[in-house]
């Protein structure tokens, strides 16, 4: 018996005798159903197997606070990184079994590079110390998926003068705390998830501070970026180097 695919990164298949199990080992974290087929063939037989895993949360869902559209949860992997950007897939208020919050926090992204991502616990390998040469995040290197893009410095300025911002969760790199952005009757949560020293594979302020990447450069050294602990929010920092990885939060487009 042949099987193929054997596995991809949310199933794997697994023979024994003349049986074939299908099991999903990942959460799907897509915002959309996914699916795929499997072709068994067995003694002259070939035939097709379809699998899909739907998804529970949406990502899409927009939420405007002064005139920008926010999506709710941090980016996970690049739309450059395969068929689908993935996306965070709880709010920080809503994991309430895990005091840092892991499923909240989306993964972490260089300055105008779209197409690598790191996770925001564990260790990773040191990477080397790759700068983007551009003016501005294009594009071309934009991770979040179709239709949407890296925020604005001027975009988070209006986030942070067209809302109420309140804190919740511990702030501490036991039970990470959360900015939370209102106006009327819509909100946005921002985990605090700190951000990842490539040059030494440290994880830094996680737990503490909140630091998220816009695509305006300050120059070719910097670029401004969101940034909040539990006693204020700046939008306009700018003192950590492109080659550092910060939290992404996608806008749509116009």
């Amino acid at each position: 018996m042949t099987v193929s695919p054997q596995s991809k990164d949310w199933f794997i298949v697994s023979v024994s005798g003349n049986k074939v199990t299908i099991k999903t080992v990942a959460e799907n974290d897509t915002g959309k159903s996914r699916s795929d087929n499997v072709t068994v063939t067995y003694k002259g037989t070939t035939i097709q197997i379809s699998i899909k895993q739907n998804c529970d949360f949406d990502p899409y869902q927009i939420v405007n606070i002064g005139g920008v559209r926010w999506m709710k949860y941090n980016l996970g992997k690049s739309r450059l990184e395969g068929t689908l950007a993935t996306f965070a897939t709880k709010l920080p208020s809503e994991c309430t079994d895990d005091p840092i919050k892991t499923k909240s926090h989306g993964r972490f992204y260089r300055w105008d590079i779209g197409n690598k991502s790191w996770p925001s616990t564990g260790s990773v390998e040191i990477d080397s110390n790759v700068s983007s040469p551009n003016s501005s995040w294009i594009t071309a290197n934009d991770p979040c998926p179709d239709g949407y893009r890296v925020p604005t410095q001027d975009e988070f300025v209006e986030l942070k003068n067209n809302s109420t911002q309140t804190n919740a969760g511990g702030w501490n790199a036991s039970d990470y705390g959360y900015k939370i952005f209102e106006s009327g009757s819509v909100k946005l949560e921002f985990p605090c998830v700190g951000f990842r020293d490539l040059k030494n594979n440290l994880l830094t302020t996680n737990g503490t501070y909140g630091r998220y990447w816009s695509s305006t450069e300050y120059d070719s050294d910097y670029a401004y970026y969101l940034i909040f602990n539990d006693e204020s929010v700046n939008p306009s920092y700018h003192n950590i180097i492109k080659t550092h990885a910060l939290s992404v939060r996608c806008v749509r487009n116009e």
